[in-house]
């Protein structure tokens, strides 16, 4: 979507062929709710449509990533952005994010 706050080594490395790319159905929830609340336009079923288009995978919640939740240090308070972060725990998989206060959790976060 054009977002300025991916930087071009990030979108290269979504772009790149040989990156398995995953979108977690936690961030899919996270539009839908925006949206609902009318602070963004971008239904969940386009979304889904890019997803697909593109050829992403979509990571469903597991109880393996709520177990990590449940340890999680609470850097973060925003529990979208805590179930992320523990889902790339539980996969050993790298987050990519903007967001600083997710960097503080270092392990398996890099910046876009």
């Amino acid at each position: 979507m054009d977002d300025p706050r991916l930087g071009p080594s990030a979108a290269l490395l979504i772009e790149d062929a040989r990156t398995e790319t995953l979108v977690s159905v936690v961030s899919v929830w996270e539009i839908a709710m925006k949206r609902r609340l009318g602070r963004l336009n971008l239904p969940a079923a386009v979304l889904d449509e890019n997803i697909r288009a593109a050829g992403w995978r979509t990571l469903p919640v597991l109880p393996a990533h709520l177990t990590v939740l449940e340890n999680l240090p609470s850097h973060h308070r925003d529990p979208f952005d805590q179930l992320l972060i523990s889902q790339a725990i539980a996969e050993n998989i790298t987050l990519m994010t903007s967001d600083a206060q997710v960097m503080r959790y270092a392990a398996n976060c890099v910046s876009c």
